[in-house]
């Protein structure tokens, strides 16, 4: 009996580690990694204005300027199947850049 319990017990907390997300700091970085990378931010602007800051401004929602331009992008959650673990899936999707 005693070994059961110690059986169920390990099993039981393997199952609530493995569906743990990235800490906050790891899915913020990731987000913003894949924000630099996506061509269509790179793109919204002139090649003589690089990218001068990325503004977390809410959940979800991040602003790149580059000079007078700036262009808020989303984060936007993937569906993930039923049953599967590890960190949040998402894709990058830009708006229209606006220039002062």
């Amino acid at each position: 009996m005693k070994r059961l319990s110690t059986t169920l017990a390990l099993l039981l907390s393997f199952g609530c580690a493995a569906q743990a997300a990235l800490a906050p700091n790891y899915q913020r970085l990731a987000e913003l990694q894949a924000v630099l990378a996506h061509p269509d931010v790179i793109g919204a602007f002139p090649v003589s204005q690089p990218i001068d800051r990325i503004e977390y401004r809410e959940p979800d929602l991040y602003r790149v300027t580059a000079g007078p331009c700036r262009l808020d992008v989303k984060i936007v959650s993937k569906p993930t199947a039923s049953g599967m673990v590890g960190p949040r899936q998402f894709s990058v999707e830009p708006g229209k850049p606006v220039c002062s």
